[in-house]
């Protein structure tokens, strides 16, 4: 055992890194000395090195002392005899004492009343009396327990639960799996989960924000206090205790803004399995569609001039939809696309088997299948901030849930598509298409929850609204204009890997939908990895680096590469696609007014579709004139050209929005 006494009169602060054992500190009121006591039990040559080259020392400093105890982490240098030892370090140190700790395994405990607290564990507990100023603590698995702080505190913690008794200052907690508790808030409050419960005993006053993705959530109000409300639930029931009248509030009583939003349960799985259900139909027709033209036909031109028209009622109808979407809602206006899309895609195989389903009929009725998808896609942007509100992390997130889903469809819907065309036709999978519009039509109308749309402003109204929104911001014009090359060039390559594999992989249609399927697996990778990042990351730099890397793969697919090549090149565009497109899909929802979001967003999905039907007029013919190498390679430029100079307006913008990296 080592013991160590130091006489510091005045602030004292404890800096302390032990990386396992235990760490008992004691705050004694009246005390000028700080006494260390550290013990080492186990091999008896290995716990006497360990307290021999223990730091322990006291220095002055202005106001005060600072006690410095390091304890040398040898695991990192590749040394296991840490586990032989058992270490043991107590600390009694003048009340009101500062502790900066660093810890790997490594529990602490605090008796007494402490100055301030900053802490850093991997796996041990922390658990503190009393703390008289501010209090950080970010842990990985350890549990956190404060029971009075009078300062502010900022807890960050992976599965550990979080338990603090009375707060005095602001409140920001994260937690992915753990649970966080708090007894009593005195000021502001920010806490978000992802699977962990929130409960706080009681407010008085401030702004509390609380955002669970999967957890309940329990507030408290004090007696007295006037409460401003902001409750949305993608699951569940919302139920309050609150005896509310219609009684003016009281001017001099203190007010809580309560903001509460949770996105689990039975409305956000009905929205994940209706949009994944519907969005797996449409991949499945992506292929089969084509497919289906190029059997019948024979032709490759015919093809382009199918798709091309799906394209166009997407781009022609975009205005008119997003009027609609603005009218009527998110919802209504998802039930009355699919209760279009769902009969106008069986009429394809029903008038084919009829023999009635002539090349002009067929343009026509994609046409109408196009017209009504603008939207529906749309509405799958605009649903998510009117269920949950209008911050950009927790849409973001919920954007990450869901394109996670929908991109299980690339890899589902190809994939399946081409086992089924091989199997039951062509035809019979636009019956199934047909069936996941009823499906997802159906799903909607049960579980999920109706909300008002927003009220429209004169600067909402028109249908150009959303075209004179864009026109007026930096970014989303500058993005709006990238899209139409991008997505035009995108209609392109997916429109091309079946001439390709008839072409050069032996017409199997099964070939086609796992090589299409690769993009939806990287997509679903980056989708999972973004979801965990977004909180930890500035959405607009986090877009606009990764716009200047998702066209790199596509210069591979020009080259002579084999079927599995093709699919491996798909697949690191697709997981590139996957981290990038929550963050930006969540710039494009929340930088326009709620009143003209809808009009915004189908503005946004008439320039996405726009350059589709010139681009897919020019492609059949270059399809059957060059191939299909050819046509990719020259969707690899238009992309790179078009995402650098998106990626500059993007950093550019950042730069001017951000007054911290302003130049003086």
């Amino acid at each position: 055992m080592r013991r160590e006494a130091f006489e510091t009169p005045g602030e004292v602060t404890l800096d302390l890194r032990v990386a396992q054992g235990r760490v008992d500190l004691e705050a004694v009121p009246g005390a000028a000395t700080t006494e260390v006591e550290l013990d080492a039990r186990g091999n008896d040559d290995e716990a006497s090195q360990l307290l021999d080259e223990a730091r322990i020392e006291s220095r002055e400093r202005q106001g005060g002392y600072e006690v410095v105890v390091h304890l040398e982490d040898r695991r990192r240098l590749g040394f296991s005899f840490w586990r032989k030892v058992e270490i043991r370090l107590k600390i009694r140190v003048p009340e009101g004492a500062k502790v900066q700790f660093e810890g790997a395994s490594a529990d602490l405990r605090g008796r007494g009343r402490f100055g301030a607290l900053e802490a850093d564990s991997a796996s041990g507990d922390v658990e503190f009396d009393d703390v008289a100023g501010d209090t950080t603590v970010n842990a990985a698995s350890g549990d956190v327990t404060v029971r009075s702080i009078d300062g502010a505190a900022e807890v960050n913690t992976a599965s550990g639960d979080v338990e603090l008794g009375r707060v005095g200052g602001d409140l920001v907690a994260k937690a992915a799996s753990g649970d966080v508790r708090v007894d009593d808030a005195g000021a502001g409050v920010k806490i978000r989960t992802a699977s962990g419960d929130q409960r706080i005993g009681g407010v008085t006053a401030g702004s509390v924000e609380l955002q669970s993705m999967s957890g309940d959530i329990s507030v408290g109000i004090r007696q007295g206090s006037n409460v401003w409300v902001d409750a949305r639930a993608m699951s569940g029931d919302l139920s309050s205790e609150l005896e509310l009248g219609d009684e003016q509030p009281v001017d001099d009583a203190p007010l809580v803004e309560l903001r509460a939003a949770s996105m689990s349960g039975d409305v956000m799985l009905a929205l994940l399995v209706a949009e994944t259900i519907s969005t797996t139909g449409s991949q499945m027709t992506w292929l089969a569609l084509p497919w289906f033209v190029l059997v019948t036909t024979g032709s490759a031109t015919r093809m382009g001039f199918v798709i091309a028209a799906a394209v166009a009622g997407v781009a022609i109808f975009g205005l008119p939809g997003g009027s609609l979407l603005a009218r009527i809602g998110a919802r209504r206006a998802m039930l009355v696309a699919d209760g279009v899309r769902a009969p106008v895609m069986f009429a394809i195989p029903l008038l084919h088997w009829l023999g009635a389903l002539s090349f002009p009929v067929l343009l026509a009725l994609v046409f109408v299948e196009g017209a009504f998808s603008g939207p529906y896609f749309a509405a799958q942007r605009v649903v998510v901030p009117e269920l949950l509100g209008e911050n950009q992390e927790l849409v973001g997130r919920a954007n990450a849930l869901l394109q996670g889903a929908t991109r299980i469809t690339l890899v589902l819907g190809p994939a399946l598509a081409g086992l089924l065309i091989a199997v039951i036709g062509a035809a019979n999978v636009l019956v199934l298409d047909a069936g996941s519009y009823a499906a997802s039509f159906l799903l909607v109308t049960l579980f999920l929850p109706r909300t008002a749309p927003a009220a429209q402003d004169d600067a909402s109204r028109g249908l150009t609204a959303g075209f004179r929104f864009l026109a007026r911001d930096p970014l989303l014009r500058a993005w709006g204009s990238m899209m139409v090359l991008v997505d035009a060039s995108w209609i392109v390559l997916f429109a091309g890997i079946p001439v390709l594999v008839f072409e050069q992989f032996g017409r199997h249609a099964a070939t086609a939908g796992w090589i299409i399927a690769a993009f939806g697996g990287g997509a679903i990778i980056g989708n999972v990895v973004s979801y965990r990042l977004l909180e930890r990351v500035d959405s607009l730099l986090w877009a606009s680096l990764g716009l200047l890397f998702e066209s790199l793969p596509l210069w591979l697919l020009p080259m002579p590469i084999p079927a599995a090549g093709v699919a491996g090149a798909l697949f690191l565009a697709g997981l590139v696609n996957g981290l990038v497109n929550p963050a930006l899909h969540s710039l494009f929802t929340l930088r326009p007014p709620a009143a003209v979001r809808p009009k915004v967003m189908t503005a946004t999905m008439t320039l996405s579709q726009a350059g589709g039907p010139l681009a897919l007029l020019a492609a059949g013919p270059a399809f059957g004139a060059f191939g299909a190498r050819p046509v990719f390679a020259a969707v690899a430029a238009t992309q790179t050209i078009a995402r650098v100079i998106a990626a500059t307006a993007g950093l550019r913008v950042r730069r001017s929005e951000s007054p911290a990296l302003s130049p003086p």
